[in-house]
C-alpha cells in the first residue's frame, strides 16, 4: 500500500476510512480450543514418580510429551520420549492431525 511504503504516520480514523473505502478488513485470530477434559469419570494412572525426575541409571526413568502445533493446514502432533539420565530425546515423531 502507498501509506505503508511512504513511511508516514497516519491517524487511526484516516486509516479506518481508507480501509472502508478499499474494502479491507482485519483477519480475526482463531479462538483457542481446549483439547483436555479433566472432569471425565475414567480412571487416572497414579503418579509414581511424585514429580521427582532424578534418576541414577539409564533406562530407569522415561518421560513422554505430546504437543499440538497449529499450522495453516490444521494441527500437527509432536510426540517425544526421553530417557532421563542422558537428558536427551530418545525418539520423536511428527504426524498430521
Amino acid at each position: 500500500m502507498e501509506v505503508e511504503r511512504s513511511g508516514k504516520r497516519e491517524h487511526k480514523s484516516a486509516v479506518d476510512s481508507a480501509d472502508r473505502r478499499w474494502g479491507l478488513r482485519c483477519k480475526p485470530r482463531r479462538t483457542f480450543t481446549a483439547t483436555t477434559d479433566s472432569t471425565h469419570p475414567l480412571p487416572v494412572a497414579p503418579n509414581l514418580r511424585g514429580q521427582k525426575f532424578e534418576s541414577c541409571r539409564p533406562n530407569e526413568t522415561w518421560v513422554t510429551n505430546l504437543t499440538y502445533v497449529p499450522t495453516g493446514e490444521g494441527w500437527l502432533y509432536l510426540a517425544g520420549i526421553k530417557d532421563l539420565p542422558p537428558v536427551r530425546w530418545s525418539a520423536m515423531r511428527l504426524a498430521p492431525g
